[in-house]
């Protein structure tokens, strides 16, 4: 993309591009930001018959700043993974069969997948 598609990006620009990928798919029921208990996971992917799948997924993004430093990276996917764990505490989440849980953190120049345990 060209340097004048990153201005004003954030995380939902993200989002949007992601889900646009992942709707090719049939695989997966797709939910953004469904409410759970007053929380809002971003993306879930949850698994849609006949098909079977390994894994269902639970994605949190989030967006650091471009140029804003290894700290502000460090802050935001530890912010994350703080998300990402109190949604798995949730009990419409916890019994979720076969979940993993991600956190996907970028800037436009990088990005880094975590897993949550």
């Amino acid at each position: 993309m060209s340097n004048r598609d990153y201005k004003q990006w954030d995380e939902k620009h993200i989002k949007t591009l992601l889900l646009t990928l992942l709707y090719q798919s049939p695989v997966y029921f797709i939910q953004s930001e469904r409410e759970m208990d007053h929380k809002y996971p971003d993306i879930m992917l949850l698994e849609r018959s006949p098909y079977t799948v390994k894994h269902q997924h639970l994605i949190e993004l989030k967006y650091a700043k471009r140029g804003a430093g290894e700290k502000a990276w460090l802050n935001k996917r530890q912010e994350g993974i703080e998300q990402v764990k109190a949604y798995l505490q949730l009990p419409n989440i916890a019994a979720l069969p076969k979940l993993s849980a991600w956190v996907l953190l970028a800037d436009g120049e990088r990005v880094e997948t975590v897993k949550v345990q």
